[in-house]
């Protein structure tokens, strides 16, 4: 893979202002590879879950918890 390869990715995905980003999927293009979905859209799917914020937290906390014990753990 090079730089190259993500450049459609790049162009569309508008890292500087993502208002600005626009899709390049519809139903006249369906090779399109830029779509938005509504929130509810992606909930309504079966395999939609936000448990990973949980899984996030929880290994954020734990990282803390690591620091501070790195942090007073005499040499």
């Amino acid at each position: 893979m090079v730089d190259a390869d993500l450049e459609d990715f790049i162009r569309c995905f508008n890292p500087e202002n993502r208002h600005q980003r626009l899709e390049t999927w519809s139903e006249d293009n369906p090779d399109g590879r830029w779509r938005k979905f509504a929130v509810q859209e992606i909930l309504d799917r079966d395999k939609a879950s936000l448990d990973i914020i949980e899984n996030l937290q929880s290994a954020l906390d734990s990282f803390q918890e690591l620091m501070q014990q790195l942090n007073t753990t005499p040499e």
